[in-house]
């Protein structure tokens, strides 16, 4: 069998390479000339920067309230993948740039998942997220303008998809901003309220019994106990805003709690202090006493209203703010060369495929003329 087979490919040699030639030139020409071309604008996207957590003390120092309803996992390339895989953002890319015309479909749904599944994402193992969507050009384009048409399609999707994780995640920090700042504002009138009545309060006890201060001892104990006491409410607004969010077992819940129980046995141990740094309040005569209580009320709230005023504009900021949230590695470009047809290669390795379906072809029939006349000359 392996003789026949040569001795076909001997005597039909000519052929066959005639053929293949006039196949292989037949490929090129189809895809050079008539093949859709096709086109691609890469982007990359770097990892959400999480090094910013939320903490206790975090909050007296002006730390961002709203990193706290994150939770302790935070944003990450996984999640921009599945984002931008979602039903919304295709619709928004597919109004975006007119796509049903492109997808010729009756309904953007319909364009959206011709769009989904064209869509190329692939997160790293160092969390670079890298997206494409592939356009074609229709046959025979290779002179006209519609590549360079195209070429502007693959950028404007590619940029489509960045605008709209982008809005995606302003929105969503304009949201959780948004709620934060309403709890806030809450408080911030709560303790408004209390620091007025407080500095009434002590208005009428100073007018009344004619007192302006207390001693130093005392004092440098009451500013030591307000800053405490502004933690303790700092962190029991922390709280609150985690209750809103998590479940009660939730470690980041349990953890706050656990520091505002030892925040308040700091407090309660330095309340009761008789030791040489911090006088008793309740060593202090009446009227001292009575004093430092008023006073030591009015600079707690006061501490605390300062800590919720400043962090209530900057969640204001944070909610208007406009600017890009997203880190691009790289920016699509306007593609220079086509991804596809690879006219050379294609033409290659079809050129490998038509060789041997001629030769195979050849043995057929070969084979087949070689049984029908030995055959016929059994029969004769």
């Amino acid at each position: 069998m392996v003789q026949q087979f040569i001795k076909i490919l001997l005597v039909r040699k000519f052929q066959i390479t005639g053929l293949a030639v006039i196949g292989s030139v037949l490929l090129f020409l189809w895809f050079w000339l008539a093949a859709p071309i096709s086109y691609i604008a890469p982007v990359s996207i770097l990892p959400p920067d999480n090094s910013k957590a939320g903490s206790f003390s975090s909050l007296l120092q002006g730390g961002d309230l709203s990193m706290l309803l994150s939770g302790s996992s935070g944003v990450n390339s996984q999640l921009y993948a599945q984002i931008l895989k979602s039903r919304t953002v295709s619709l928004y890319v597919v109004e975006k740039n007119n796509l049903m015309d492109y997808f010729d479909a009756e309904t953007p749904n319909e364009a959206a998942e011709k769009l989904e599944k064209i869509l190329y994402i692939d997160v790293t193992k160092e969390g670079i997220l890298k997206l494409h969507v592939e356009v074609k050009t229709g046959y025979f384009s290779r002179f006209s303008a519609e590549r360079d048409s195209m070429k502007g399609l693959s950028r404007d999707i590619s940029l489509a998809y960045l605008e709209s994780l982008d809005k995606i995640n302003q929105e969503k920090l304009s949201s959780r901003a948004g709620k934060v700042r309403k709890y806030i504002e809450q408080e911030l009138h709560k303790t408004k309220s209390s620091l007025d009545s407080a500095e009434l309060a002590l208005m009428e006890f100073q007018r009344k019994n004619r007192t302006l201060s207390v001693p130093d001892q005392i004092k440098a104990t009451m500013e030591t106990l307000a800053k405490v006491k502004a933690e303790i409410i700092a962190t029991e607004i922390q709280i609150g805003l985690l209750e809103q969010n998590f479940a009660p077992t939730h470690s980041a819940v349990i953890s706050a709690k656990s520091k505002l129980e030892e925040l308040r046995q700091q407090y309660s141990k330095l309340e009761n202090s008789s030791s040489d740094i911090f006088v008793s309040f309740k060593s202090a005569p009446e009227l001292g006493y009575q004093l430092t209580n008023l006073m030591r009320n009015v600079k707690i709230l006061n501490e605390v209203y300062i800590v919720l005023q400043q962090q209530y504009y900057k969640e204001l900021v944070q909610e208007n703010r406009d600017v890009p949230t997203l880190d691009i590695l790289d920016m699509p470009q306007l593609p220079e060369k086509e991804i596809a047809p690879r006219v050379l290669m294609n033409t290659a390795m079809g050129s490998v495929f038509i060789l041997i379906t001629i030769i195979l072809l050849f043995y057929i029939s070969e084979m087949k003329m070689f049984g029908y006349l030995k055959k016929s000359s059994y029969n004769g």
